[in-house]
């Protein structure tokens, strides 16, 4: 079984549902075994960023590594993050 969360950029949650919602409650899943994936949606730069303004300007590929470098150790290799590119360009 894959197990997906899916938040959008503005998501108050956004940088703890990889590991309290993701791992914590669904990867656990026996069949599941403790992986999956953490999909993020963006809608552009314009758009709010865990519920705060994007003052920094960051993109997509920004968010990408911001939560990929914010996974605690043990979820690295389990969870894979994507950040899907919605915006309009």
């Amino acid at each position: 079984m894959l197990v997906v969360e899916v938040k959008g950029q503005w998501n108050s949650e956004l940088f703890t549902a990889a590991q309290l919602q993701l791992a914590d409650r669904y990867a656990v899943h026996p069949t599941a075994e403790e992986q999956g994936v953490y999909l993020v949606l963006w809608f552009g730069a314009d758009e709010k960023i865990a519920g705060l303004k994007n003052h920094e300007n960051l993109q997509a590929s920004d968010l990408k590594k911001n939560l990929e470098e914010g996974l605690p150790i043990e979820l690295v290799g389990k969870v894979d993050v994507v950040v899907l590119d919605l915006s309009r360009r």
